[in-house]
């Protein structure tokens, strides 16, 4: 008599290999997953990193071309600088992907929205009937207001007033002003500089801290300008 091998697989030898072919599958399946997740967090990362070091770049560039303008407006000199620990308003030339060029008063503020903090730029061109809203889709300039809501990106006719997303989804801005004290020569840090005839020497600027980068520190050396001209600074105009 022969006998004869069974070349088959019994139930028992099935089922383990189908056991382990499912945890071979759900091993893939979890590293596939965790390499998608970390490819995510990645990109959303370098994202975060890539507009972080943008707006603290255009914060720092603006500001060293700060101008110092007292503006003459019924008989009371008001000077264009001001800022509190999270809101700054400053003058400064801008070029013409923001604008129409030239000067323009610029505020950066940092706005509460139901989806957390967002850093937001306004821009008024440098000019009396545009910063006294005389233009019906440009809204009314006044001194270093925090505004309830911005429309964001808003661009009003010819450039002459916008506003810009610097940072969406910030935690937080910090603005610190050194210079004299009010009724006195020392110089020191300061929250806030406000009512103020003179510019002050440093701006710490602190932006990015909470993910370790360091303070922005920038002197303002900008030049003394009074004007009681309404076409001050109109690309083409004459002062």
């Amino acid at each position: 008599m022969h006998s004869h091998k069974n070349l088959g697989l019994t139930l028992i030898e099935l089922f383990v290999a189908l056991a382990i072919m499912a945890m071979v599958t759900v091993m893939l399946y979890g590293s596939l997953r965790l390499g998608n997740q970390v490819w995510e967090a990645v990109e959303t990362n370098s994202y975060t990193i890539g507009n972080l070091n943008l707006a603290r770049n255009f914060i720092q560039q603006t500001l060293r071309q700060v101008r110092s303008v007292n503006w003459v407006i019924e008989s009371n000199t008001v000077n264009l600088f001001a800022g509190t620990s999270n809101q700054l308003e400053f003058v400064a030339p801008i070029g013409g992907f923001l604008g129409m060029g030239g000067l323009y008063l610029l505020r950066i503020t940092l706005l509460a929205t139901p989806n957390g903090n967002d850093l937001v730029l306004q821009r008024w061109l440098l000019h009396k009937d545009i910063l006294n809203g005389s233009l019906p889709d440009v809204p009314e300039w006044e001194q270093l207001q925090q505004p309830n809501n911005i429309e964001v990106p808003y661009d009003a006719t010819w450039g002459v007033y916008g506003s810009s997303m610097l940072l969406a989804h910030t935690n937080s801005i910090k603005f610190n002003y050194f210079g004299p004290q009010a009724n006195s020569q020392d110089y020191a840090w300061q929250d806030t500089w406000q009512d103020q005839n003179v510019l002050p020497a440093l701006i710490k600027v602190s932006l990015g801290a909470e993910m370790g980068w360091p303070d922005l520190v920038i002197a303002l050396v900008g030049k003394d300008i009074t004007t009681t001209n309404p076409n001050f600074l109109i690309p083409g105009g004459k002062r």
